[in-house]
């Protein structure tokens, strides 16, 4: 734990870190405390942690956690710099963070401290698939029986996603049986929701 005063930010840091992201930062960390240290040259220039000092600044926090790298060369740290930013970007898979999403709106925690904005939260939290047909048991009539070819990941996630809607209970929070046609129904409509 160093003094927040002893940490200089690095002049040419190529990465923006503008007022929304910082305040981001600062929810996460007032929430879920310092989980990421800032990491420091051997002079106590950043070389990981930019926008972490200043939430921590605009927190009023007066130490933080550091990391002193001072086993680094002059041209690991200018690496190092550009792949913590770079290395950490890659899509998301939609579908489970919809259902990651929807399971922690349904514990009332504040969607707002993932760090997503209310436009992203809208897009990705699944909808519930309104005036589900009830059909009285025995009723094959109206049903249609369909066949997929699915590779053995696109099965494992279909399969993950049916089990997690199934076991939510009996009944959704729309009054709707939990039944594996239902479920994929609610994942299907997701998918043409996000097109």
């Amino acid at each position: 734990m160093l003094p927040i005063d002893k940490i200089i930010p690095y002049v040419q840091n190529p990465k923006a870190h503008p007022e929304a992201q910082v305040k981001k930062l600062a929810g996460a960390i007032a929430e879920f405390k310092w989980d990421q240290p800032i990491v420091v040259d051997k002079d106590m220039v950043i070389i990981k942690g930019h926008g972490r000092l200043m939430a921590a600044q605009a927190l009023g926090i007066k130490t933080v956690p550091v990391v002193v790298a001072d086993y680094l060369t002059p041209a690991q740290v200018k690496a190092a710099r550009l792949s913590d930013n770079r290395v950490a970007e890659s899509e998301w898979f939609p579908e489970t963070l919809a259902l990651e999403l929807k399971a922690l709106e349904e514990m009332d925690f504040d969607l707002g401290l993932t760090g997503f904005d209310k436009e992203e939260l809208e897009a990705f939290l699944v909808k519930p698939l309104e005036d589900m047909p009830s059909l009285p048991s025995g009723d094959k009539s109206p049903f249609q029986k369909m066949t997929f070819t699915l590779h053995d990941e696109q099965a494992a996630n279909v399969k993950l996603s049916l089990a997690k809607a199934m076991a939510s209970g009996p009944f959704d929070n729309t009054g709707n049986e939990n039944k594996p046609g239902n479920a994929l129904a609610r994942i299907c409509e997701n998918y043409l929701n996000h097109e």
